[in-house]
């Protein structure tokens, strides 16, 4: 699990604040809006459908993920703004260029990558969190583990914010540990 880099004294609200959200979820207290339906089929089944601002984030967000699954760093430019922010664990800002190459690195160490959308929910009119899981083969070098054979599972969850129909932020969580142990182990 990667945790954020917060300023002294915030982490314990902010964390809280996490798991107090993901709790109300769980146990039904806070209902999101919820566009559910198979994510990995269009919304809009029609062409004659007008979408609405939801569908089209949903769209954005999907398209994103299938970017990274299909390694199309060029399209994934199309999807996010200029002033793209993602925010890591080390409060380092980043930009489409470093998305840009963690999808390279990601792609060098594995292959047949496949994201599953769990749960997505959109939330003050220009935010969407994901619930996520990643399949992959581990074929090539990654975190200068070297390949391993092994088919591995990582799950995340995403905040994005999407103003404009571009992605113009994006915090994230990802098992990371959990996929070194996997790679890294003899079994």
């Amino acid at each position: 699990m990667v945790l954020y880099r917060i300023r002294p004294g915030l982490f314990p609200i902010v964390f809280i604040g996490l798991i107090t959200f993901t709790v109300l979820i769980a146990i039904g207290e806070y209902k999101p809006k919820m566009l559910a339906a198979p994510l990995h089929k269009s919304c809009c089944k029609e062409k004659s459908m007008k979408m609405t601002d939801e569908k089209i984030m949903i769209n954005i967000v999907r398209d994103f993920y299938r970017c990274i699954d299909e390694n199309q760093s060029d399209k994934i430019g199309q999807l996010i703004s200029n002033e793209f922010i993602d925010h890591d664990a080390q409060d380092v800002k980043k930009g489409l260029e470093e998305l840009q190459g963690l999808m390279a690195a990601l792609h060098k160490g594995f292959d047949s990558i496949s994201h599953e959308l769990e749960q997505v929910y959109i939330f003050d009119k220009d935010k969407v969190f994901v619930r996520w899981n990643m399949t992959a083969k581990h074929t090539g070098s990654f975190f200068n583990i070297p390949p391993s054979g092994k088919n591995i599972i990582l799950r995340g969850h995403d905040l994005f914010r999407i103003i404009e129909g571009k992605i113009v932020e994006q915090w994230h969580i990802e098992q990371l540990l959990s996929l070194i142990n996997q790679i890294s182990s003899r079994e």
